[in-house]
Order: C-alpha cells, then sequence, then structure tokens
C-alpha cells in the first residue's frame, strides 16, 4: 500500500550485484569461445580480477563458460540491458519484445540465473569481493529480508501481515524468475513481502499495468469506503479517472484478492471505533461540562478523530490495516460525524440540541469513480 525506500544497506547490496553481473558479461563476450572448456575455465579463474577470484572457487566458471560457448550470448545480454534500464516501463505495461531464443539458450540462461539467485548470492567469497562492506552472519537473501522487513515492518503487497523479522517474510520477485530469469538478482525486482502475498497469492501470477511498491503508493490512488457500522466494504472509490490508474487499481486487487481479505478484517477497525468512542467517553466524564453539553462532546469526538487519523498516518508501514483505518475515520470526520455523535449522545444520555441531520447512506453510492 505504501512506497518504499531501499535502505542504504541494501543499496550497497545493489551496487554489488550490478557490478558483478557487469564483470560476468564481460568476462562472457570478451572470452575466445573456440577454446575448450578447461581452457576457458582456465582463463576465468584468473584470481587477478574479483570475478575470476569468485570464479575460481564456485561453479560460476562453469556458467560463464556454458554461456561464452552459447551463440546468442549478444542477444541475451541485450535483452538484458533492455530489461534492466527500462525496468520502470516494465511495470506500466511497456514489456519489450523478447528475442528468438533457442530452447537450449532459454534453458541455459534459466539454469545461470537460478545458480545466481539460489546459491552464489549467498557465497562468502562473491560478498568478499562484491560487497566489501558486508559484514553480516547472515545469507545475503535473508539479511535483505531482515533489512527490508525493519524497513517497513508490514507488507507493502496487502498492508495486512507482518514481515518484521525474516521468518515472517518472503522474497518475492515482481517480475517471475520464471518467466523472467534475467531479472532473478536484480534488487528492483526483488520485494520483501508477506510469505501469503507471495507465496499462496501472487505466486508467478502478473497483471499489467500494476503498483510496484519502490515506484508508486498504491493508497494515494483509492479509498475503501465503508458503511456506517464497518461491517460491510461498499466500494473502493478510485481518486483518478486517468484509464492507467483504473487499470492499476483493478489489476492491484484482483492480483492479491484484497476484496476477500479486507472483507475478513473489519472486525479490527470496528475495534479501532470502539476504543474512539471509549475514549471520547471518558474524556467527556472527566470534563464534566454544566452547560452546552453536546458542543463539548462534538469537539471532543472531532480532536479525537483528527488524533486517530494522524496517528494511523504515522503508523504506516509499520503497523497493519493503515490505509483501511485511515479511510474509514476519514468517513466518521466526513460523512458519518453526525450518526457518531448521536450515539455518543445517546450513550451518555444528553439531549441533543441539534436535531436536524442527515445520514448518507453509502448504499446509494454509484459513479465512474466505483468499482465493486
Amino acid at each position: 500500500m505504501w512506497r518504499l525506500t531501499i535502505p542504504d544497506e541494501v543499496i550497497e547490496v545493489e551496487r554489488g550485484i550490478q557490478e558483478f553481473i557487469t564483470d560476468f558479461f564481460e568476462t562472457v563476450l570478451n572470452s575466445d569461445s573456440s577454446k575448450s572448456s578447461e581452457d576457458l575455465k582456465k582463463q576465468v579463474s584468473n584470481r587477478e580480477s574479483k570475478i575470476g577470484r569468485v570464479a575460481a572457487v564456485t561453479n560460476l566458471k562453469e556458467s560463464i563458460v556454458s554461456l561464452v560457448k552459447c551463440p546468442q550470448k549478444n542477444i541475451i545480454k541485450m535483452y538484458y540491458v533492455s530489461l534492466t534500464s527500462r525496468y520502470s516501463c516494465l511495470i506500466d505495461g511497456d514489456v519489450p519484445t523478447p528475442p528468438e531464443l533457442l530452447p537450449e539458450s532459454s534453458t541455459l540462461i534459466r539454469e545461470i540465473f537460478d545458480y545466481f539467485y539460489e546459491s552464489l548470492l549467498d557465497s562468502k567469497t562473491f560478498r568478499q569481493e562484491y560487497i566489501p562492506d558486508y559484514t553480516s552472519d547472515l545469507e545475503l537473501k535473508v539479511y535483505l529480508r531482515d533489512k527490508m522487513g525493519n524497513n517497513g515492518k508490514v507488507c507493502p503487497y496487502c498492508d495486512i501481515q507482518w514481515i518484521g523479522h525474516a521468518s515472517h517474510s518472503s522474497i518475492d520477485h515482481f517480475f517471475p524468475k520464471s518467466r523472467f530469469p534475467l531479472l532473478s538478482i536484480f534488487v528492483s525486482n526483488l520485494i520483501v513481502s508477506c510469505t501469503g502475498c507471495n507465496d499462496r497469492i501472487k505466486k508467478a501470477n502478473l497483471l499489467l499495468p500494476l503498483f510496484h511498491p519502490y515506484f508508486h503508493q498504491a493508497a494515494d490512488y483509492f479509498e475503501f469506503e465503508i458503511n456506517n457500522e464497518c461491517n460491510t466494504i461498499m466500494q473502493i472509490k478510485l481518486l483518478s479517472n486517468h484509464e492507467d490508474s483504473v487499470r492499476r487499481v483493478n489489476n492491484y486487487f484482483d492480483l492479491f484478492n484484497l476484496n476477500e481479505m479486507y472483507a475478513n478484517v473489519l472486525y479490527k477497525v470496528r475495534e479501532d471505533r470502539r476504543q474512539l468512542r471509549e475514549t471520547v467517553k471518558r474524556i467527556y466524564l472527566a470534563y464534566n461540562p454544566l452547560d452546552d453539553k453536546e458542543g463539548v462532546l462534538r469537539n471532543i469526538l472531532a480532536e479525537e478523530i483528527n488524533t486517530t487519523l494522524n496517528r494511523n498516518l504515522s503508523k504506516r508501514g509499520y503497523f497493519d490495516l493503515t490505509k483501511i483505518k485511515h479511510d474509514f475515520f476519514q468517513s466518521l470526520e466526513r460523512s458519518f460525524f453526525e450518526v457518531e455523535l448521536e450515539y455518543l449522545c445517546s450513550h451518555l444520555k444528553l439531549d441533543r440540541i441539534t436535531e436536524n441531520y442527515t445520514e448518507i447512506d453509502n448504499s446509494n453510492l454509484t459513479g465512474p469513480n466505483m468499482i465493486a
């Protein structure tokens, strides 16, 4: 829901990975494919370079040699550059047409980049050479989950599940590595999310255009509209008529099954409203006004709603459900204020001075800015 800022420690990891990929393709393209595989392994394991020192003690040398022997290596390199240099355009749905690769070339790329992601990133030698400031005892992928989880402790996709510890999170490949293997270790493509969103809901699916946590704040594009009883989401109100924004919101809710997920957590929003009511009643009874009792109650209610709104904004990304709670309390402030005041007057046994108010019936709200 909320846009993420990549921590400095992760940026350092990203720089190291990008330097490695540059060295990898440079080594492949500058090697003589006519040499025997054994001679190439010796050549690429030269300890005078970073990549040579890594290749000397890992299976990286086999990956380099295999790609050196691939007749489509130049095409593969150009496609990698196309994907990574225009990554933000990919999110908008402008994905370049993949080159026509031979089946064996496609298989080779999947194997090489799977190896990078599954094994090489966790090689001690790789980290020493390409991320020299890395001092953690954690494996690199666990480290990324830990750092991103500390940066935003709630899943950036659903805003429900906690990801504040590596054991509660998962790394989602925004563009699935099964379909985009070249993006397997591209850091901007790695989103630390909850295991539910990644492993059980999104999986290898993708709908474009879509909100990306490093580029968009999805919460700014829609509002939850909830009924006064706080037991039904009436509508998802679109905050822009722009076709691209409409498609992103629809794809976002469809891909992550958010309508169903949020219908099952409204009890938490109701609990926050209950706490608001109890706070207002407690403050009012402590104040115990002798006159203009309704006016005093009105002011207390308005102030507490405003405090709750500000508190939810300050908690976004670190506590669950801040988006839907913020939207509901905004509706209390804008649409249901008189209804809420009537409820409190009744429970405090106050005679209301103002009798005439109109309760907005959200069930009748329709229009081009609404989606079910």
